[in-house]
């Protein structure tokens, strides 16, 4: 049977085996997180510049239906006053 000054020297080793390990874990977990982030805000910014060019095309393709349809109905726009009477 071994000494108990040996046996707490081997936990402790062990024990400081283990510590290591974990800090290692955490380090690597950190960063792996971290690049996983970056990424996925990279992805998220891309899919809102594609929106945004969509909803562009889209604004300049509506303002273009409306002039097209002011034009053919003789309407300028709002530049018109208008007045309620009673």
């Amino acid at each position: 049977m071994k000494e108990p000054n040996v046996q707490k020297r081997e936990l402790l080793l062990r024990l400081s085996e283990l510590y290591d390990n974990l800090e290692e874990l955490d380090s690597v977990l950190h960063i792996s997180i971290t690049e996983y982030k970056r990424t996925i805000q990279e992805e998220h910014l891309k899919t809102l510049s594609v929106c945004e060019e969509r909803l562009l095309a889209m604004e300049t393709k509506f303002d273009m239906v409306e002039i097209m349809e002011q034009k053919r109905s003789g309407v300028k726009g709002s530049g018109g006053i208008l007045e309620l009477g009673y």
